[in-house]
């Protein structure tokens, strides 16, 4: 019934949500406040079993639309942000 486009929809939204646990998002949030923009949706045991058949798409979609072209050069910053604490005689150091 649901289009493997309405699939990756739903897995996306998931990772800019505030759910921690899959199960409680689908319920809550597709079934319940989301039920008008997906008509034809699943009951949650059918989705999950029909979600390793959108990896292949998915993986794609990531990879064409979300990450850049690689240049052989990455970097990451490890810069220690200082913290101020509640005892300010003592400034906060990194270790």
């Amino acid at each position: 019934m649901m289009s493997d486009a309405e699939v990756i929809t739903i897995l996306i939204c998931f990772q800019f949500n505030t759910y921690r646990n899959f199960n409680h998002y689908y319920l809550s949030c597709v079934c319940g406040q989301w039920k008008h923009l997906f008509p034809r949706r699943f009951s949650y045991n059918r989705f999950v079993e029909v979600m390793p058949r959108c990896f292949v798409a998915l993986t794609m979609c990531l990879r064409l639309a979300c990450f850049g072209e690689c240049t052989g050069v990455s970097f990451v910053d490890s810069t220690c942000i200082p913290v101020i604490h509640n005892n300010l005689s003592f400034p906060a150091k990194c270790t």
